[in-house]
């Protein structure tokens, strides 16, 4: 899913510059009664120097307005995709003999209606296991290739060192084959289990489940007009479920996914304490994306993201359109939310809300005319000096992607420990700040800040 990390990156990317800002600087503020902080800042001094090192703090996001944030799951590729040649696995020719293979024919069956191939093919890190469980008919006995009827089908390596993957057959479309038929809505099942031992010893085993048709031509391996009907992954690590991840359908047209045509998924992922961020409990997000057809890319049309901290912070990001609605629209104006929560009294953050307004452009594929419009943000904490906090910068035309805003509004508000407060309004240019300051007492002045 590389196409979700890139969203990220270019949409929310300048949110999380505002929010490290944020988080640094500045902190929310509660009446005098309930306020461990305020005797504390009660007799503080608020004057001009300490208003220019609050704006200084906000204004350093003009600095990395395009800031990266890597998407937050690890990366979820739809099962089976990454190697799509086990499509054409279940043939009898797969299971002919090498030179270092051995070969194994179980006839015992045959009354019953099937006989058992097995191939064992050593390499030099891993032996390859296949089976073919193969309907005993006419077809089986004839001397024509790969025209066999194949009930079951599976692979394992085992690799050197005890980790195994498997792929494992099986009909899904009521014929009780695994291989297609003429004048059928084939369907075949494929479940792929990953066993491994990490490096902290601990068992992890990784399975996948997706329901798959060969399309209109009845070719697996030509996977223009391949069909899924249902692909999901999940992960345990010594059997508890750390990860998971479903792609439905979104469309209505009963197919998670077909390559022949144009199609909308919807990807619900989650997952606990994910890989390189020890802060974070878990992470979940829900993604559609629209399938352009087979080859011809994707786009984006509908993203929301959660993560717990284990301080117990919580961080949600959501869209919407110009309408209110959820879904991703070209030369649309979004408006991206990224919106922190924090019940523990003993962390200093209670609340962030940060707004960004952008257009993603006439292509949702590419980022070459996205553009940025506004920041805004109101941050509140529970101790610190600075408390309550409002930011806003409105460009006076759109920023295209990768670039800084050049001319515009901004607003900027701080209350502090002891309900002091002071404001700066103004405008910006490409070299400074120009704006009027507001102090505690109502005194006002003229500031000049060089960018």
């Amino acid at each position: 899913m590389k196409h979700s990390a890139h969203f990220w990156k270019r949409a929310a990317a300048p949110t999380a510059a505002l929010a490290c800002a944020l988080f640094a600087g500045c902190m929310n503020g509660a009446d005098k009664e309930d306020d461990p902080e305020y005797e504390k800042y009660k007799d503080a001094e608020v004057n001009r120097s300490t208003a220019q090192a609050s704006f200084a703090a906000e204004a350093a996001v003009m600095q990395d307005w395009d800031a990266s944030m890597d998407f937050p799951i690890s990366n979820v590729d739809f099962p089976g995709t990454a190697d799509s040649g086990w499509m054409a696995m279940p043939k009898a020719s797969t299971l002919r003999k090498a030179a270092s293979d051995e070969v194994t024919i179980d006839s015992s069956t045959r009354a019953a209606g099937y006989i058992t191939i097995s191939v064992r093919r050593p390499g030099f890190l891993h032996t390859t296991y296949d089976t073919a469980v193969v309907k005993w008919d006419a077809q089986a006995q004839d001397n024509v290739d790969d025209n066999e009827n194949i009930l079951r089908w599976s692979r394992t390596v085992a690799w050197v060192g005890g980790n195994t993957d498997r792929i494992a057959l099986t009909d899904e479309d009521g014929d009780g084959l695994v291989n297609v038929v003429t004048g059928r809505d084939n369907r075949v099942r494929a479940e792929f289990i990953k066993r491994a031992t990490r490096l902290d010893s601990k068992q992890q085993v990784e399975n996948a489940v997706v329901v798959t048709g060969p399309g209109a031509d009845n070719d697996f391996g030509t996977e223009g007009d391949n069909r899924f009907y249902q692909a999901a992954w999940s992960r345990t690590v010594n059997g508890v479920l750390t990860a998971s991840a479903v792609f439905a359908d979104e469309d209505g047209d009963g197919k998670v996914l077909d390559n022949g045509a144009v199609s909308v998924v919807r990807l619900s992922a989650w997952e606990s304490e994910p890989p390189f961020r020890p802060r974070v409990k878990s992470v979940g997000a829900v993604i559609r994306i629209r399938k352009l057809g087979f080859g011809l890319g994707d786009e984006l049309v509908g993203f929301r993201y959660a993560d717990t901290l284990k301080s117990g912070r919580t961080h949600t990001v959501y869209m919407r359109n110009s309408d209110g609605g959820e879904d991703v629209r070209a030369n649309d104006t979004l408006r991206v939310f990224l919106e922190t929560r924090q019940k523990d009294r003993n962390d200093s953050l209670r609340s962030l809300d940060v707004q960004l307004a952008l257009n993603l452009g006439s292509s949702l594929k590419s980022d070459h005319d996205d553009v940025f419009y506004s920041l805004k943000a109101e941050a509140h904490n529970r101790l610190g000096f600075h408390r309550d906090v409002r930011f806003e910068i409105i460009s006076s035309a759109p920023v295209p992607k990768g670039q800084e805003p050049q001319n515009g509004t901004f607003f900027f508000e701080v209350t502090y420990a002891n309900l002091k407060k002071i404001s700066l309004e103004g405008t910006f240019t490409p070299t400074a700040f120009h704006g009027v300051y507001t102090g505690p007492t109502g005194d006002t002045a003229l500031v000049h800040i060089a960018r």
